[in-house]
């Protein structure tokens, strides 16, 4: 499926659809397209040079899941539109003091990302040791975290920053269904 999405039909273009259902063929609303494109110098020329470097990291990272995000480098092969805001630095200026939270297992924005925000911009970071895409409100996986809560809480209420190198344990269950542990005996 992404091979025929991307190959040679321009970003923003697409085919006729089939049996006439859906939108016309030609230009079509790929807002996704447009602000990814805009805010990431993606520079990935074709599905070929995406695939060789899909294959060359499969083999070097053969146990690693893939961010969804990986893909998107293909949204912007044949944009033709201006990067207007490349990767970069980040400068913050005079900015308050900030508070970064980091899951170490995240999928979508790998840890080493929210380490070097942290660094960039002069933030805390608070990591998560547990897994998934975000974590506050934690809510979405295995429950609440009450380090979390507590931690996020308290600095938007009182602009109280956690201590240098603080951590919250993991509340899931690797290979889980994000829940909770099955009790024993449970059949679960």
């Amino acid at each position: 499926m992404i091979k025929s999405r991307y190959d040679g039909t321009p970003t923003g273009q697409v085919p006729p659809p089939p049996g006439g259902d859906g939108p016309p063929a030609g230009r079509v609303q790929l807002p996704h397209e447009v602000w990814f494109c805009q805010d990431w110098r993606m520079q990935v020329r074709d599905y070929a040079e995406w695939s060789a470097l899909s294959e060359r990291l499969a083999r070097s990272y053969p146990t690693v899941q893939w961010s969804p995000y990986a893909n998107s480098a293909l949204d912007c092969v044949g944009y033709t539109g201006k990067t207007t805001y490349p990767q970069q630095p980040a400068h913050t200026g005079n900015a308050p003091a900030m508070m970064l939270l980091g899951n170490v297992h995240d999928f979508a924005t790998v840890y080493t990302w929210s380490q070097g925000a942290a660094k960039q911009t002069g933030a805390t970071l608070v990591t998560y040791e547990g897994y998934g895409h975000t974590i506050y409100p934690s809510t979405a996986h295995a429950g609440p975290s009450a380090c979390i809560n507590s931690i996020v809480e308290d600095y938007l209420i009182n602009l109280k920053l956690p201590a240098s190198g603080t951590r919250c344990p993991d509340i899931e269950t690797p290979g889980g269904t994000g829940g909770p542990p099955p009790s024993p005996g449970t059949g679960g």
